[in-house]
């Protein structure tokens, strides 16, 4: 069964900075950093992965991301825990895909901008 949309939501470049943040943080790590780039990665596939688990009932993407076979032990670890932060109350509610993004720093400040995407089918769209 779909899950209603939430329409009442900050821009989703807001959001997923908010969700990237705490990964990078305990590293020294920001954003903008080159190095930071995997990790971000590895955010924006969770969040997606869990987006189509939990709104669409898609899981073969969480499931992968989950199975120690495909991945190292650190990795499902990180993964465990951004699938945590993504179901936490902040982040849970919000059914947006995250399509492409762009990290860039403008006078010192570190912009994102990203792009929504919805993630159910056209005819079967929760109303």
């Amino acid at each position: 069964m779909l899950k209603r949309k939430n329409t009442k939501q900050k821009k989703i470049s807001a959001t997923f900075l908010a969700f990237v943040t705490p990964t990078l943080d305990p590293m020294g790590l920001s954003p903008a950093d080159p190095e930071s780039e995997t990790l971000i990665r590895v955010c924006w596939a969770t969040w997606n992965a869990v987006v189509f688990a939990d709104f669409v009932g898609r899981t073969d993407l969480l499931d992968a991301l989950l199975d120690p076979a495909r991945s190292s032990l650190a990795s499902v670890i990180l993964v465990k825990a951004l699938v945590e932060r993504k179901r936490s109350r902040r982040f849970a509610a919000d059914d947006r895909l995250i399509g492409d993004y762009k990290i860039r720093v403008v006078d010192g400040e570190i912009r994102l901008w990203a792009e929504a995407r919805d993630p159910y089918p056209k005819d079967q769209t929760a109303s």
